[in-house]
């Protein structure tokens, strides 16, 4: 069950799968990253595990679309690791054009940047902050190294920990809405009321007839139906036969 209210998962992340393949000492950069965010998430709501969707299959073509893009669709905030293999494979690029147009409030993006693009920007990431995730030192060479839980651990913590903190607080800045719409939306419970028995079934008091009366008596204090409403019925037999 999501923390946020009317969510089907907390935190979606987003990435290509090339940017999972396992490194030279055996870091599958994704996969880690997702395991140690929610672990801090955690932490900073008070011990509350957020529902993450962090889709680990490999799917080929037309494969699974409609429910990924769901689910995107369906996520409190979005989590897009960027790359130069996440702005150019389709995939990425379709999870985040369904979370930004079904979704207005940009705040709710979150991204994490592996690598520096080759090209630009995906639209919906232009003009948004990034974490940035790799550093460059030109004494040691001139491509654009990652950080990782295995080189440059230290740095690597902090600056998961700044991104799980202001997930934290997105997600529960949108639990107190969600929780605040819920007490105010309308009460839906019913209450049904059965109509008094007309004259041919109605007795006087000698008896005779089907079973006398027959009254039922509905409220909404007790009992709970089906379909959720709250209903209590008792049946009377005022008085005749059974």
């Amino acid at each position: 069950m999501a923390y946020v209210p009317r969510f089907a998962y907390d935190i979606f992340i987003s990435y290509a799968r090339a940017d999972d393949e396992p490194d030279a000492q055996g870091v599958q950069w994704v996969s880690d990253f997702q395991v140690y965010l929610k672990r801090a998430v955690k932490q900073h709501l008070a011990g509350y595990e957020p529902e993450v969707f962090f889709d680990s299959l490999d799917l080929q073509p037309n494969q699974m679309v409609d429910s990924v893009l769901t689910n995107a669709r369906g996520s409190a905030v979005f989590l897009p690791i960027i790359s130069p293999s996440y702005v150019e494979r389709p995939w990425p690029n379709d999870e985040l054009q369904a979370f930004s147009i079904a979704v207005s409030e940009k705040d709710r993006i979150f991204a994490v940047e592996l690598l520096p693009p080759i090209g630009d920007y995906p639209l919906a990431l232009r003009h948004l902050k990034r974490k940035q995730f790799w550093w460059k030192d030109q004494r040691q060479g001139s491509a654009p190294r990652k950080l990782t839980p295995k080189a440059k651990t230290r740095i690597y913590m902090e600056y998961l920990e700044d991104v799980a903190y202001l997930i934290a607080r997105r997600l529960r800045e949108m639990n107190e809405a969600g929780a605040q719409e819920l007490a105010a939306a309308p009460n839906r419970r019913k209450t049904v009321l059965l109509a008094e028995v007309t004259d041919d079934l109605w007795d006087p008091p000698t008896g005779a007839g089907i079973s006398g009366a027959i009254r039922f008596q509905c409220a909404a204090e007790r009992g709970l139906s089906g379909n959720g409403s709250r209903l209590c019925c008792g049946v009377y037999l005022r008085s005749g036969e059974r």
